[in-house]
Parts: structure tokens; C-alpha cells; sequence
């Protein structure tokens, strides 16, 4: 009776640990939320386009203001131009044709 008590006894330790370790691990590897992140971050720009594992936000590159790619998968810049990417000029125009947009943007 009591070896049945101490098995039980491990066996719900060991569940309770399984339990902890997917709940710990779940958080931990939970996805990079790209909406959040441009929300708290671009705010007051046009609503995101995305192409492949690129994300636009256009911050009103109509008028110089800036146009940011960003990873989809972790947020991180690619590339920033603005409104002078629309009509460059001399020295712009090679940097905008590497920048605006990047290489990886290849999305209709």
C-alpha cells in the first residue's frame, strides 16, 4: 500500500513538471505578433502591406515622409526611404533602386 502511494506520488510529480515545462516553453516560443509591434511602434502610418516575409509601412512617403520594410517574422528594419524614392534624382536614384523596395519585396 504503501509503494502504491509513492508511485502515485511520482507520477503526479512528473505530470505536474510536463505541465510546467509546456506552459514555460509555449510562452517562451509564442509568435512574434507583426501587428502589435507595428501598432506600438509606426502607429499613425497607412494600414501594413505585406509580401513574403516583408511588411511595408508607408508613414506618408507621399509628401517625404518615411517608407519602412520590415521583417515579418521579427520586426527588424530592412530598409527606410521616403517620398524622394518616388521621383530620385542624381545620387537617388541607385540607392532608391536597392532600398525602394528591397530586393526581397517582390510582390505585385
Amino acid at each position: 500500500m504503501k509503494t502504491l502511494k509513492l508511485l502515485i506520488l511520482v507520477v503526479a510529480i512528473i505530470v505536474l513538471l510536463a505541465v510546467i515545462s509546456f506552459l514555460v516553453l509555449n510562452k517562451s516560443n509564442s509568435a512574434f505578433d507583426i501587428n502589435k509591434f507595428i501598432m506600438e511602434n509606426y502607429g499613425y502610418c497607412d494600414e501594413p502591406k505585406f509580401c513574403n516575409n516583408l511588411v511595408m509601412v508607408d508613414c506618408n512617403s507621399e509628401v517625404d515622409g518615411p517608407l519602412y520594410y520590415l521583417n515579418k517574422i521579427n520586426g527588424e528594419q530592412i530598409s527606410v526611404c521616403g517620398g524622394a524614392c518616388r521621383g530620385p534624382i542624381g545620387e537617388q536614384i541607385e540607392v532608391c533602386r536597392t532600398l525602394c523596395p528591397p530586393e526581397e519585396w517582390n510582390c505585385s
